[in-house]
């Protein structure tokens, strides 16, 4: 991220979006414990990286 803003939005491997891969596994989590939990489990993965 720069100043302006994203510089990169999405990466392709092998024929498979980061994004879409993201939105189908966000979609089935908050689908299936709600939003709270998708934010709860992502704060926690960043803790245990050390991000805020």
């Amino acid at each position: 991220k720069g100043p302006a803003g994203w510089k990169v939005y999405d990466i392709m491997i092998e024929s498979v979006s980061l994004v879409t891969n993201y939105r189908s596994q966000f979609s089935n989590e908050i689908r299936q414990n709600g939003l709270d939990s998708l934010n709860k489990k992502l704060t926690d993965k960043n803790a245990v990286v050390g991000l805020k």
